[in-house]
């Protein structure tokens, strides 16, 4: 089972064991739930499928030391970069006051620090 199709399950099976419900009757698929109940159950259901933090740190530990021993391809380098400075403007534009989402802001400096090691 995939991890997305894994969450839904778990937000659909919590929300449809919420005490003292009743769906419509002319509308029996219909789910009733609350702002705050919907969120509680989103943040308990990250927290039982999201895999936990010390695997991805050291994923991604295990990920930098195997960049580290490949040697630096310019031409891919520079295809990355490339790939960075033309899509993350496409897909994540700056709004009306110039500002960026966070995840353009990452992409943007990764971008430059590969521009400053190209360089050299």
């Amino acid at each position: 089972m995939s991890f997305l199709r894994e969450i839904r399950l778990q937000i659909v099976r919590a929300v449809a064991e919420l005490p003292d419900r009743t769906s419509p009757a002319d509308r029996p698929e219909m789910m009733l739930v609350s702002q705050a109940e919907l969120m509680a159950i989103l943040d308990r259901c990250f927290d039982v499928v999201a895999p936990p933090l010390e695997y991805e740190s050291t994923g991604e530990l295990a990920y930098q030391r195997y960049c580290a021993a490949q040697p630096v391809d310019e031409v891919d380098a520079e295809l990355t970069l490339t790939m960075l400075e033309t899509w993350a403007p496409a897909c994540l534009p700056a709004n009306e006051q110039g500002q960026v989402h966070f995840a353009r802001a990452m992409l943007d400096s990764a971008a430059a620090t590969i521009r400053a090691l190209v360089r050299k």
